[in-house]
């Protein structure tokens, strides 16, 4: 699988793009990238709930 992931908007693409390939040895990525295309922040409701576990962890 050939991937080009500097030409692409949002994190779905990469993630349909790269999920074709069986395994990394199939992976080919075309060019450098900023890091930042594969990566999103998590919604705030997500974050929220992952600060109540991590409290929640640390109280137990």
């Amino acid at each position: 699988v050939v991937v080009d992931l500097e030409s692409t908007r949002g994190t779905e693409s990469p993630y349909v793009m790269l999920s074709r390939a069986k395994s990394l040895d199939g992976v080919f990525i075309l060019r450098p990238f900023r890091q930042k295309i594969i990566q999103c922040r998590p919604r705030e409701d997500v974050r929220n709930e992952f600060k109540r576990l991590d409290i929640l962890c640390h109280q137990t």
